[in-house]
């Protein structure tokens, strides 16, 4: 540290080191929950979900690793929704994720202060679509699951629709 870098390669270097020595690294293990901690029905993946993770994607964003945009997705989302509904089925069944869905391009955004240095940006991970997809499948899932059988306190606020840090601090302050 402490001297100037002015080249790409070195900048994203210093991003790297930075980024990588704050952050866990992901082992490829998940945790086992046992069923008597939490017992979530099986996740079948209606295309219904499917068109509609779809069409929940936000057009202008960047694609990933697989570089798919999202707008070519969103454009052909009726015939690609009953192939990725199968496909999406055999991977939950299956317990797979693809090696490409897990990869993702790591975009430093500066956040403020000075910046020279990189404790003041903060790292977007930019992944597949397909991934978002998915992911929000099982969101809505889990959150269905949740709210069905009253698993959420009160004062949860955080991922619930409709729900944010304003409306959590204004809960908190009444």
């Amino acid at each position: 540290m402490g001297q100037k870098v002015t080249d790409s390669l070195s900048k994203c270097n210093l991003l790297n080191d930075y980024f990588s020595n704050v952050f866990t690294k992901d082992d490829g293990n998940a945790p086992r929950i046992e069923c008597s901690q939490i017992c979530v029905p099986p996740l079948v993946v209606p295309e219904s979900n499917v068109f509609e993770a779809i069409s929940a994607l936000r057009a202008e964003s960047a694609a990933g690793p697989d570089k798919i945009p999202s707008d070519f997705l969103m454009r052909i989302a009726r015939s690609i929704t009953p192939v990725l509904t199968v496909l999406f089925n055999r991977n939950i069944s299956e317990t797979f994720v693809p090696i490409v869905w897990k990869m993702a391009y790591v975009t430093p955004i500066f956040k403020k202060g000075s910046k020279t240095q990189p404790a003041n940006y903060r790292p977007i991970s930019l992944t597949c679509h397909f991934s978002k997809i998915m992911e929000r499948i099982i969101k809505w899932h889990l959150f269905r699951y949740l709210q069905t059988y009253s698993k959420l306190e009160d004062g949860q606020h955080g991922y619930c629709p409709g729900l944010s840090t304003v409306t959590s601090l204004l809960d908190f302050y009444d």
